[in-house]
């Protein structure tokens, strides 16, 4: 597996964490059925165009194996997700910040929970297709970050010349952030007050800047924050106190249903594989991604 982790261009950081490029070798596809990754639940969105002749299943734990359209939006996942790839080919990501996606369609982002939709019904039909075709035709990973960022500045100047968004998300972005600073932990009513809102309208704000309510993210930030947290603590206990849990068992429950294991058996059988290792590695600045790939 050949794995590239690329920023965005200036222009497109406000919205865009990194794009992710992974492929099989060539020498790696024959006799290989497919390569597999579990992912957590995680603050972000994404995009991927798949180009070769691969395939791409996902299967939230618990629920029917579905095969990815070539060119797919996927939402927020709320239960571990598995992503198969099956060669020849790869596949091109784009990892949005929280409340990033929402700045290139007008499909509510809460729709997307849990689901990967052709991309023809996030954007426009014959945009789909261009991205599909032209990311096809590439020849290298810098060649398909160029046509992917063209296309989605492409979006951005539309939508801005329409007034349909304000362009940059500074509420969204300013939540978050102050989200991510307490681990998850802010209480939604502090959180409210922080931007002289109401909680109704702070809920509004979410749902058309990010797609889930303040609590969601705060819920998923926080389990982010404890898949940091467990290797660095010498028991439940410290690390249920360390993460804002109002007891162990409150903690080890909410683990389980995010992660399908209790705090125990992630830390036994958890294994980062080379994508994982490589995304914390590029992108370990950040505070949302540093743990979504197994």
């Amino acid at each position: 597996m050949r794995s590239h982790f690329l920023h965005p261009t200036s222009l497109l950081a406000p919205f865009v964490e990194a794009y992710v490029d992974f492929r099989l070798r060539s020498e790696e596809a024959s006799g290989v059925a497919y390569r597999e990754h579990r992912l957590l639940p995680a603050p972000g969105t994404s995009i991927a165009v798949g180009y070769g002749e691969t395939k791409g299943y996902t299967q939230i734990e618990g629920g029917p194996v579905r095969e990815v359209p070539a060119c797919a939006a996927s939402g927020y996942w709320t239960r571990p997700k598995t992503y198969r790839l099956l060669p020849p080919g790869g596949v091109f990501i784009v990892c949005f910040k929280p409340w990033g996606l929402a700045r290139f369609t007008r499909l509510p982002i809460a729709e997307l929970t849990d689901q990967s939709i052709g991309l023809e019904h996030a954007f426009s039909r014959d945009l789909a297709m261009e991205l599909q075709e032209r990311v096809v035709a590439c020849h290298s990973v810098a060649e398909r970050k160029e046509v992917v960022e063209e296309i989605l500045l492409r979006i951005l100047a539309a939508a801005e010349r329409s007034d349909r968004i304000d362009i940059l998300p500074k509420g969204a972005e300013r939540a978050v952030g102050l989200i991510a600073q307490t681990g998850g932990t802010i209480r939604v009513d502090d959180l409210a007050e922080e931007f002289g809102y109401g909680r109704k309208r702070l809920d509004r704000m979410f749902q058309k800047e990010i797609g889930w309510s303040p609590k969601k993210i705060c819920r998923i930030i926080r389990f982010q924050h404890a898949l940091r947290t467990l290797p660095q603590v010498t028991s439940l206990a410290e690390a249920a106190y360390e993460l804002g849990y109002f007891d162990q068992a409150h903690f080890i429950r909410e683990f389980r249903e995010l992660s399908g294991r209790t705090p125990g058996d992630y830390l036994r059988t958890h294994q980062r594989t080379d994508i994982g290792r490589g995304y914390n590695r590029v992108i370990r600045s950040s505070h949302l991604y540093n743990t979504v790939y197994e």
